[in-house]
């Protein structure tokens, strides 16, 4: 990423959470006007969302990661979409990236509702 070897951590931070966007977005068959916490909904809403997780077993399960995706879009995509958000602790964006991988593995295994 080169983004972030330059320090440019915003930038970095936002690619990585646009990935994730882009990757609910092409698993749920959804169009590029479907966007942020929107396309959570659609997507990924515990009882009418187009996608499930199979390792959710309980309906609470699904509503969790319905929230933490939308939460996730809310709080690390959004703002840089809106405004410069000065991102200047190298280990805090470390983590943010991290957790954008991990949101990426969970999307990974979707699958659509039966």
């Amino acid at each position: 990423m080169d983004s972030f070897k330059d320090d440019r951590y915003e930038d970095a931070i936002f690619s990585a959470f646009k990935l994730v966007e882009e990757e609910v977005r092409n698993k749920a068959g959804l169009g590029p006007s479907d966007i942020g916490e929107q396309l959570m909904t659609k997507a990924l809403h515990h009882s009418t969302g187009k996608l499930i997780i199979p390792s959710c077993k309980l309906p609470h399960e699904q509503e969790g990661v319905y929230n933490l995706f939308k939460g996730a879009i809310a709080l690390f995509k959004n703002p840089s979409s809106h405004r410069t958000v000065n991102y200047d602790d190298r280990l805090a964006v470390i983590q943010i990236i991290a957790f954008a991988d991990l949101l990426l593995k969970l999307i990974s295994t979707a699958e659509l509702r039966p």
